[in-house]
């Protein structure tokens, strides 16, 4: 867990809440009550829930993938943003309520060489995805509200990573000085880049 820092670094704190009423009470009931703060210094930025278990499958086409047991689209949590914070492409978006879903990165040559794996916890405002499955006839349309949650011309994207902690949750900073969240969800550990931007 996150050791005492500096007041320009981040700290993790495990607490027990339900999650936020903002959500529908479907995605509610799959949510863990273990969820975890993020904190820089004193001020709490954002506070995640998981999924009590993770739906996976055999993957088609594992290469890059971090997760190639998830299915794209499936529900990951929920986070609460309170703070302003940047997503991994360092773009702004509105503090709120939002649904984490998994996506995979487009394979168009648009993203060549921005992250080491294309499986990604994408954003998605709690107030316009309000069931389990989604709405999303394609992740293409995922990506869209998504955009549109954002008002801006990407997606809200996280990276994610295979986990590398001997326990979590687990806060640490890599030679890229990316701030990567490892917690359990059900079976899996996810590991989020919640702080740190790539190159695109």
């Amino acid at each position: 867990m996150g050791r005492a820092q500096n007041a320009a670094e981040y700290t993790i704190e495990a607490f027990n809440a339900p999650p936020p009423t903002e959500l529908a009470e479907p995605i509610r009931a799959e949510l863990a009550p273990a969820a975890i703060r993020l904190k820089k210094g004193a001020d709490t930025v954002c506070e995640i829930w998981l999924r009590t278990a993770i739906p996976t499958e055999t993957a088609a086409n594992p290469l890059g993938r971090s997760y190639p047991q998830i299915p794209d689209t499936v529900l990951l949590g929920a986070i609460r943003v309170v703070s302003p914070m940047k997503d991994n492409r360092a773009q702004s978006f509105p503090v709120g309520t939002y649904l984490m879903r998994h996506g995979i990165q487009p394979q168009n040559g648009d993203h060549t060489g921005s992250t080491d794996f294309i499986d990604f916890a994408l954003l998605l405002s709690a107030k316009n995805d309000q069931t389990v499955k989604g709405r999303y006839a394609t992740p293409v349309e995922m990506h869209k509200q998504s955009i549109a949650d954002k008002g801006a011309d990407h997606p809200i994207v996280f990276a994610l990573m295979p986990p590398k902690a001997a326990s979590q949750p687990n806060l640490s900073k890599n030679e890229k000085d990316f701030w990567i969240l490892e917690a359990k969800a059900g079976n899996l550990v996810l590991a989020i880049v919640i702080v740190g931007s790539y190159e695109h």
